[in-house]
């Protein structure tokens, strides 16, 4: 008996001194996170990203001192880096918010949340998503390397489908242009088919007639004797974009829009190989995917 009470009072001193270690460990951490959070900007660093989240360079950021009603710029301009970061030195006695401009017009910065455009620095981190520019003109021409406007592509069964909306879950949209008439078209889409059943998961195939009434194109794979897995859209049902838009010189076109947004591959012709379409998604949906255009 007096060995096993011997043993339960050095099982509660034990318990007790992991306690108080433990109180004093959490202790000391919350005393330096309120050290770190209290601490003084004298700095802060700040990271323009798409609507996807994605950093974007080439973007102009003003640093302002905010003294009652005099918002002047109180730096030069910075760009923002291939990290889409600038990071500005300051005075940690004063208030700054930061404005930014020179975006692609598909975008907008109208989220901001003090005046307008004006950001809050109240932090050494100041991440600025920019929003979709629902008001921006579709270009008469995209090339390579443009980010594409995120307007609505209507399919024959009525749904909307949102580029962007896409890309939040998957790596890559393709934009397969086509008409009723077109025998090459007909040709590539038993093998772009299958090789989008292989991969909807990772991708995204949107079938986009350009030509024909939407009569024509809700009859169309019925028609041809054959099923489709990915939407079928018209452009007279809703659909904005065309082929055209692409300088695509006939069809079938098929545009990819990359995980970043940008278009990134245009061609113009049919491709039969099922292996030449998972070649292709293999290469939007890889985890090592550096915006890179891809090379046939």
């Amino acid at each position: 008996m007096k060995l096993l009470k011997n043993i339960t009072v050095l099982l509660l001193i034990i318990s007790t001194l992991f306690s108080v270690f433990g109180c004093n460990k959490n202790k000391k951490k919350n005393e330096e996170e309120n050290i770190e959070e209290n601490a003084p900007i004298d700095s802060c660093t700040v990271t323009v990203k798409t609507p996807l989240g994605h950093p974007i360079s080439g973007v102009t950021v003003f640093l302002h001192l905010d003294e009652g009603r005099d918002y002047n710029v109180c730096t030069d301009p910075a760009i923002t880096d291939a990290n889409g970061q600038v990071t500005f030195t300051l005075d940690p006695d004063k208030s700054y918010s930061i404005g930014v401009m020179g975006y692609p017009e598909v975008f907008t910065a109208r989220a901001g949340n003090t005046r307008g455009e004006r950001y809050l620095i109240e932090a050494k981190q100041l991440d600025v998503v920019l929003e979709t520019n629902f008001e921006a003109e579709i270009p008469d021409r995209y090339r390579v390397g443009d980010y594409i406007i995120d307007i609505p592509i209507v399919d024959i069964d009525g749904n909307s489908h949102s580029i962007y909306s896409i890309l939040k879950e998957k790596r890559a949209v393709v934009l397969n242009f086509w008409f009723a008439g077109c025998g090459p078209c007909a040709s590539e889409f038993p093998a772009l088919n299958s090789a989008y059943n292989s991969n909807k998961d990772k991708i995204e195939v949107l079938a986009i007639d350009d030509c024909d009434p939407i009569s024509a194109v809700l009859s169309y794979e019925a028609s041809k004797g054959f099923s489709l897995d990915f939407p079928l859209c018209s452009v007279s049902y809703g659909s904005a974009i065309s082929n055209e838009r692409f300088g695509a010189s006939g069809w079938p076109t098929t545009v990819v829009i990359d995980r970043y947004g940008k278009v990134s591959f245009v061609h113009t012709g049919a491709v039969t190989s099922v292996n030449a379409w998972n070649e292709l998604f293999d290469y939007y949906t890889s985890d090592s995917y550096n915006g890179m255009p891809f090379s046939e």
